[in-house]
């Protein structure tokens, strides 16, 4: 099982509406580089999300977060993958091992990826199902995981 360790980029974001944390700004009970200093009372949306590099052991290295930049996480039923984006490094998502996974997964058939780089919010590449993004991020806004402005 995979864990953390030095890398907390989903702290700075994500939306956690239990702590009226905005996704976009480092939470304020993260120790960049260490971890949540309440971890052990941390919100349950916290204790319930695991970016996809935590559950796929066989993701590369290059793919966490805190190294490619980019939290790869999939909506609740399971339906779309999103790509959050650290507006410090808004191409990142294009770039280096995460651009060939991007790029290759965007391939299937029944591909539907979801880009958030601060407020901005888009499809990868197809843009026919962007309504159903757009309805999944307001129904990921309920879970407290994401804000949408």
């Amino acid at each position: 099982m995979r864990e953390c360790g030095t890398c907390s980029l989903c702290c700075k974001l994500l939306h956690v509406r239990e702590l009226d944390k905005q996704s976009g700004t480092w939470c304020s009970h993260c120790v960049i580089g260490q971890g949540c200093t309440i971890y052990q009372q941390r919100p349950q949306s916290c204790k319930d999300f695991e970016c996809m590099w935590l559950q796929e052991e066989s993701m590369p290295e290059e793919l966490k977060p805190n190294k490619s930049h980019v939290v790869l996480w999939v909506t609740e039923d399971g339906k779309i993958m999103l790509a959050s984006v650290d507006p410090d490094y808004p191409e990142a998502y294009k770039q280096g091992e995460m651009g060939k996974l991007l790029q290759n997964l965007a391939q299937e058939p029944d591909a539907k990826i979801g880009i958030i780089i601060g407020k901005q919010r888009f499809p990868l590449l197809d843009p026919k199902w962007i309504v159903s993004v757009e309805d999944n991020f307001a129904q990921m806004e309920k879970t407290g995981l994401v804000q949408i402005d």
